[in-house]
């Protein structure tokens, strides 16, 4: 190898230590916008480049532009909204109402309120499942309230469904195709995690017995296979618990800390985002659940919290909620680095294309220079 080609390969190696996420230390966020306001809930527009954030404080919702990170509108809703979710043709964002018995309901393109939908209690947290059955779980002050609901979106009729534990502020989860809805209660102890067949018509059938233990927050790969669920296993603390959703099998751990407040996934499913009532953003290798790394958002002390976190649908950005002191919130716009595996793929790419150009007698240091050395590795 040339001393010029070497000096080229030790600058790229260089540049994919500098720019890897896979560093021993926590690294400096890169935020991109901060915006100044509480919320109990976020979803990612899967069609439309938008991130809704609801806002309790002003009774509406926020609707970001993932493309400027401009806030662009702010949408009127019910008292004290929560929880929200999008239909998945991105056409529809539903909101849950925590200040009164419904679900508002945005038109995704106008931004403008459609006729809100009547539930049997205040409103948590929302799960859209199939055909027009979208599903809700009760607001946390709703203490009596062991029910979830199953609401026609069309003919605002809703079915109570009994939950196989107490079900107030349980966060819901639905598959990407629809056929199955993942409860797990928040603010009890022991958590756990209920699994519902929703694929059929009037009443969802609860599928797998109460898992104690699991709880907390809830997160799923695009390709449905592995479940994420706050869970303490014994000897390795608390954090996220990686379930194979075939069996509901623990196959691996996130050790994410106690309180595990948010969890998103890469686009490819590779890699996993999580916070945890801490002013850092962890990041871990889906495959080994070995961590790659933490980014630390600047302006939030490390006494502080980092709260809910979605990431917008094409995995550039994470918008993260947190706590900076007493009754103060934001939401910061965090860019998401460059995956250590697509710059080794780069860096592959351009030996490669080295090699082909000094086979073909184009070489990009001169020919002349690497005639006598054929092989990269000469």
């Amino acid at each position: 190898m040339s001393m010029r080609w070497r000096i080229a390969v030790g600058l790229s190696l260089l540049v994919m230590m500098s720019l890897a996420p896979c560093a021993a230390h926590a690294a400096t966020a890169d935020v991109r916008a901060t915006y100044p306001f509480l919320t109990h809930g976020m979803a990612a527009n899967p069609v439309l480049p938008h991130v809704y954030a609801t806002m309790p404080t002003s009774n509406a919702v926020a609707v970001i532009d993932t493309r400027t990170l401009q806030q662009i509108a702010t949408v009127p809703v019910g008292a004290l909204p929560r929880g929200l979710a999008v239909s998945p043709d991105g056409s529809r964002v539903y909101v849950g109402n925590g200040g009164e018995n419904t679900v508002s309901v945005i038109d995704a393109a106008t931004l403008t309120t459609l006729p809100k939908l009547d539930i049997p209690f205040q409103a948590a947290n929302v799960a859209v499942g199939q055909g027009n059955r979208i599903y809700v779980s009760p607001y946390p002050e709703q203490f009596n309230t062991t029910n979830l609901a199953q609401v026609d979106v069309v003919t605002n009729t809703a079915t109570q469904i009994a939950a196989p534990s107490y079900a107030k502020d349980a966060v819901l989860h639905v598959n990407p195709d629809r056929t199955r809805l993942y409860v797990a209660n928040r603010g009890l102890s022991p958590s756990a995690l209920a699994r519902f067949d929703i694929s059929g018509g009037a009443t969802p059938t609860l599928l797998s017995p109460t898992h104690s233990g699991w709880g907390g927050d809830i997160g799923m790969t695009h390709d449905g296979a592995y479940l994420a669920v706050e869970h303490s296993i014994i000897g390795q603390g608390t954090g996220y618990g990686k379930v194979r959703t075939s069996d509901m099998t623990i196959v691996g751990f996130f050790p994410n800390g106690d309180f595990s407040t948010g969890i998103a996934f890469a686009p490819d499913d590779t890699i996993a985002y999580t916070t945890h009532m801490t002013n850092e953003i962890e990041m871990w290798d889906v495959a080994t659940t070995a961590s790659l790394g933490e980014l630390t958002i600047p302006a939030l002390p490390s006494t502080m919290a980092l709260d809910r976190m979605v990431l917008d649908a094409t995995g550039q950005t994470l918008f993260v909620a947190g706590r900076i002191g007493g009754s103060n919130w934001n939401v910061w716009a965090v860019a998401v680095p460059e995956p250590a595996g697509a710059l080794m793929w780069m860096f592959a790419a351009a030996i490669a294309l080295e090699r082909h150009r000094r086979t073909a007698g184009v070489c990009r240091f001169g020919c002349a220079e690497h005639s006598a050395q054929p092989n990269l590795h000469g």
